[in-house]
């Protein structure tokens, strides 16, 4: 009943009467339907379509797309590579896989993974109804049984990634998830000597509905302990390796944080195999551990209490509050430096260019009644000179939505981008409350 055919970025789907062309454009899924004379119609026939409504089917496809999307970037933990014949089918030119695989870089050929070392091959992207190279040059369809796999940097030189960003970016393609620009997590001295535990994300305060929701999106599950069943951590199976990731939570009730039982403070993270026995940290694949210890960064960068610049109104006190001043404008982790890779080659290309510098850990912003420093982290905004923190709650800003950006799902990235353009015009501002921080000195 399906038919698909993939092209970079785009699979058409029959349905009845009609077609489906199903597209990532910047970054988003559209659906576009047309009639069998190629021409586009808004709406389908209820009985062209078996009298399922246009609606229901147009977001049917862009929930099955989605969950597609999901299901390729988890095949960074997967152990065994996928033969071409199968991947061609599975994925490129399926017709809802077919856009999100076209806009991605895999690894072709190479010998299977182990836990020492990573596969060697032919990295490419499908593009014209054929592979092509990190050079733009076309590279020979491998055999049908040959190894694929999906294209990590940590595999990679930093030349590779770097000519690989900026071949995407000369094709204006924005990728459904980072992964040119992915983070990389490797083994530290520090977590050398724990041995089977990482402190790299412990001593965090979170805001606990916002973390059980974020990490429920990349599979993690909520675990209790104790005849109580309190909330312990989370935890993620990861299959292929017989290998169970932890990352351990517990009460804030003891750091002086009102309402308490909203927030949950960080621990250790540490792997297990079968049987609940501690594994050593080093003889954790570097793409698994570097893919757990990604998704842990990103339930901190985006759960912390410091990114909410509303939270030390109501927390004056206590070791909670000394850590939203730590985050709130402290040093740049993983994600954030990411991110401010990605916004120096932006700048130049704003319209308000001349008013945006980046300084160290802040995207500067010279406005019309004064300048802005907004921290590249916590996306929290402070007054330049002086440092008096101003508070801004992230709101809509149509600009940014039409800015090219190299991959999709970075809310941080925009809501920057929306402060900066707000603030640049700050003699335009009509909201109240940032009104009234200005009529106060700020």
């Amino acid at each position: 009943m399906m038919k698909g055919e993939a092209r970079l970025g785009e699979s058409r789907i029959k349905l009845g009467d009609f077609t489906a062309c199903v597209t990532m454009q910047g970054g988003r899924l559209s659906v576009v339907w047309t009639d069998e004379d190629g021409r586009p119609v808004d709406l389908v026939s209820p009985t062209s379509t078996r009298r399922a409504g246009p609606r229901s089917i147009t977001g049917e496809v862009r929930r099955l797309a989605g969950a597609s999307r999901e299901s390729i970037e988890g095949l960074y933990l997967r152990r065994r590579p996928i033969p071409y014949g199968q991947w061609r089918e599975r994925y490129l030119d399926h017709p809802l896989t077919g856009p999100v695989a076209g806009k991605l870089i895999w690894t072709f050929g190479g010998t299977a993974i182990s836990e020492e070392a990573a596969e060697q091959g032919t990295s490419a992207i499908y593009g014209d109804g054929r592979l092509i190279g990190i050079d733009g040059r076309a590279i020979d369809d491998p055999d049908p049984g040959d190894p694929v796999r999906l294209w990590h940097p940590i595999n990679a030189s930093v030349r590779d990634v770097l000519s690989w960003r900026g071949f995407l970016e000369a094709l204006g393609i924005t990728q459904p998830f980072k992964q040119t620009y992915r983070e990389i997590y490797v083994l530290t001295d520090a977590e050398r000597a724990t041995n089977v535990y990482s402190n790299r994300f412990a001593a965090h305060f979170l805001d606990q509905r916002q973390f059980v929701a974020i990490s429920k999106t990349r599979r993690w599950t909520r675990h209790v302990a104790g005849i109580e069943g309190y909330f312990a951590g989370i935890t993620k199976y990861l299959r292929d390796w017989r290998l169970q990731a932890e990352y351990v939570v517990e009460s804030a009730q003891n750091s002086g944080v009102k309402d308490a039982a909203q927030y949950v403070g960080t621990g250790h993270t540490r792997f297990f195999r079968p049987g609940r026995s501690s594994t050593p940290l080093e003889t954790i694949p570097p793409v698994v551990f570097s893919e757990v210890m990604r998704d842990i960064d990103l339930f901190v960068g985006l759960a912390s209490i410091g990114n909410d610049p509303t939270w030390i109104d109501n927390h004056r006190d206590g070791v909670a509050s000394a850590y939203w001043g730590n985050v709130a404008f402290g040093e740049l982790g993983a994600m954030a430096s990411t991110r401010k890779a990605v916004l120096a080659g932006l700048l130049p290309k704003l319209k308000i260019a001349d008013r945006c510098r980046i300084e160290g850990k802040y995207l500067c912003v010279r406005g019309k009644l004064m300048s802005y420093q907004i921290h590249l982290g916590s996306t929290n905004v402070r007054t330049a000179p002086g440092g008096q923190f101003l508070c801004i709650v992230p709101g809509q800003m149509d600009g940014v939505g039409k800015l090219f950006l190299p991959f999709e799902g970075d809310p941080t990235l925009s809501a920057i981008l929306s402060k900066a353009f707000m603030l640049a015009e700050d003699d335009k501002i009509r909201d109240d409350v940032i009104l009234n921080q200005f009529l106060r000195g700020i």
